[in-house]
């Protein structure tokens, strides 16, 4: 059994090894906005960096031109981004379910939910895992899903 205070942490290390089993085919990214190590999705980290070709400056951390994960301030840029030939897009709110001190209220918004559960279930389905074992059952079934 995963202690709820590991969830995030462990889909981390899902998420790692996702990045891993498709280096080759380069075909599996993490989009977010800019919080993947404060979520607790740091472990993906050990397998690539985040993207950027800007130049850098010396206090800058896991960036690389080569990176998987593309962290920006838009979820709306986030989710374009996605939309071409995808498996799935897949939403993890890690803000809205699992405490998160350092945010408090300031990130839980719960109208996303409430937008999307008005779309037809074969658009849409909603998760709501109540620990990371049942997460990681989640996050294994979702990439596998298709978009319409």
């Amino acid at each position: 059994m995963i202690g709820l205070g590991d969830t995030t942490h462990v889909v981390g290390r899902f998420l790692r090894d996702m990045a891993q089993l498709n280096r080759e085919q380069r075909n599996f990214r993490v989009f977010g906005p800019d919080e993947t190590l404060s979520n607790g999705l740091d472990a993906v980290f050990e397998i690539t960096r985040r993207q950027r070709d800007a130049a850098s400056v010396p206090n800058d951390e896991l960036f690389a031109p080569t990176g998987r994960v593309m962290e920006m301030l838009s979820e709306h840029q986030c989710e374009n981004r996605l939309e071409s030939s995808i498996a799935s897009l897949n939403y993890l709110l890690a803000s809205h379910v699992w405490r998160q001190d350092h945010n408090g209220f300031t990130h839980q918004d719960r109208g996303f939910v409430d937008h999307v559960v008005n779309k037809k279930a074969e658009i849409v389905r909603v998760y709501f895992p109540p620990d990371a074992n049942c997460l990681l059952s989640v996050m294994d079934h979702c990439p596998s899903t298709t978009s319409p």
